[in-house]
């Protein structure tokens, strides 16, 4: 598109033209040309320019030159232009030539400053989809699905994990051309590692003729790869790939390097919560562990409750026939497990010869209960002393019915 059409605007240069006209006397006209074609007035656009105008100067923009402005004089001037027509003339292209720099920059700023709000959009988006779940299998499909529709000309991507205190990476999911080319040779690339140690994405759009590519994926003619940076280690990378010819831009590299830095940030998070969630698991089994060993006679009972109420909770959730309304949640899975593995906690504080004894209890041991009763009622402000009453009688009795068994139970 013309430099000159696109910049001037007729607003910003009729006051000018005005102005000249009156400095040079009447019948003087100023005229803005671009490739030999009347820009400004705009009235004056269609009409055809003199082929030997009086006067020129030319106009640059960035020391570039884009086109000219004219003084055409009145008819039967005199063919030596006075010396205030050539004052007025070089006047009148520098105005034209600060208002073209000005309208460039202000585009200029306006182009930069809708980028920016791209890119804030972009992380915008970006950081809702990829901090849906703490899961790092759920960030890495969110961050492979942004690729998927096109805006990136990539025939296939892979997210690899870093492995917990090793330095290999673990292929994770992968999209489009990465099984049928094994994108997961990647890693085996000297481009790869240069990559992981840099830290910064690179775009490589002849890999045959790249050194630190010896022919991983033979498919494979270029590649956009990225790491995934969390407080300053890298925790992954993204790879995506394109055969035939090079596309991959500065454009897609600032768009994929963005992209990847928040997805860095939301991996470190999932897998942090993951390591803190196999570690508390880890400290729940312990726990149960403990809890059992105090009773030789439920040895494993509460690992084989938590177990059982997981697998029955799945059954219920996958059950469309009677319980189609009852869904569980990974995290509901998750705090069933705990307390399945805790239901017993309450054993910590008895002592073994009272958890244990196979015979009546005496008093000193039936007051213990009844302290844990008390304390029961504190807490949640039920009344305790007909449970402890009942259990009391129940046992001195020989034998119990089953309303007895039932508050036992309870």
């Amino acid at each position: 598109m013309a430099i000159l059409a696109r910049l001037l605007r007729k607003q910003n240069l009729d006051a000018l033209l005005g102005r000249t006209a009156k400095l040079l006397g009447p019948g003087w006209r100023a005229r803005v040309v671009e490739d030999d074609r009347i820009v400004l007035p705009a009235e004056c656009a269609r009409a055809s320019l003199p082929e030997s105008p009086f006067l020129t100067a030319p106009l640059h923009l960035d020391n570039t030159p884009v086109g000219r402005v004219v003084l055409l004089p009145p008819e039967g001037a005199a063919a030596s232009p006075p010396d205030h027509a050539r004052a007025a003339l070089d006047l009148f292209a520098t105005a034209v030539e600060e208002i073209l720099a000005r309208e460039n920059i202000r585009r200029i700023l306006a182009a930069e400053t809708l980028q920016k709000y791209r890119e804030l959009s972009l992380l915008h988006r970006a950081t809702l989809s990829l901090n849906q779940s703490l899961r790092p299998r759920d960030v890495a499909a969110a961050l492979l699905a942004e690729f998927r529709s096109g805006d990136i000309p990539a025939d296939g991507g892979i997210i690899f994990l870093r492995k917990a205190g090793t330095t290999e990476h673990v292929p994770q999911l992968s999209f489009g051309l990465a099984r049928s080319c094994d994108l997961a040779r990647v890693s085996q690339s000297t481009l790869f590692w240069d990559v992981l140690k840099s830290g910064k994405p690179e775009i490589v759009n002849d890999l045959p003729s790249d050194k630190r590519w010896r022919g991983e994926v033979p498919k494979l003619t270029a590649m956009l790869i990225a790491p995934l940076v969390s407080s300053k280690q890298c925790v992954g990378v993204l790879a995506l790939g394109g055969c035939g010819t090079p596309r991959f831009d500065a454009t897609h590299l600032q768009y994929v390097g963005t992209i990847a830095s928040v997805a860095g940030i939301a991996m470190g998070n999932a897998l942090h919560f993951e390591s803190v969630q196999l570690l508390i698991k880890s400290l729940m089994q312990a726990l149960a562990t403990a809890i059992d060993a105090r009773d030789p006679f439920t040895a494993g009972h509460s690992q084989r409750v938590a177990r059982l109420s997981v697998a029955l909770a799945k059954a219920v959730h996958e059950d469309d026939a009677f319980f189609s309304q009852v869904r569980f949640t990974e995290n509901d899975l998750q705090e069933i497990l705990y307390a399945g593995l805790l239901h017993d906690v309450g054993k910590i504080g008895i002592r073994e010869q009272v958890l244990t004894k196979s015979s009546r209890l005496p008093k000193e041991h039936l007051d213990i209960i009844g302290q844990r009763l008390a304390l029961w009622s504190e807490v949640t402000g039920n009344p305790w002393r007909e449970d402890f009453a009942a259990l009391s009688r129940i046992n001195a009795a020989d034998s119990i019915t089953r309303d007895d068994a039932a508050l036992i139970g309870r």
